[in-house]
């Protein structure tokens, strides 16, 4: 994944956050519904996190499939990558 986009950046951090090894691979996907991209899909170490493009949040989903938490993107982050 390209950290140069604001929200990639700040879906490292929160996997940072999470406690997530930096070094263990990250499996990434987009989300299609309905034929279109509505936004993508981060997961490392059981942890899940999915940037929804239309709502500029990011959902974020613990290795317990509990949900952790929900972030609301700034304006920067907000254009689709």
């Amino acid at each position: 994944m390209s950290s140069s986009h604001p929200a990639h950046e700040k879906i490292l951090a929160v996997f940072d956050e999470l406690g997530a090894d930096p070094a263990s691979p990250m499996a990434e996907s987009v989300l299609v519904r309905d034929g279109f991209l509505v936004g993508r899909r981060f997961q490392r170490e059981g942890i899940r996190i999915v940037w929804f493009f239309d709502a500029a949040e990011l959902k974020v989903w613990g290795a317990d499939n509990k949900l952790v938490k929900v972030l609301s993107l700034t304006p920067q982050h907000r254009q689709a990558a």
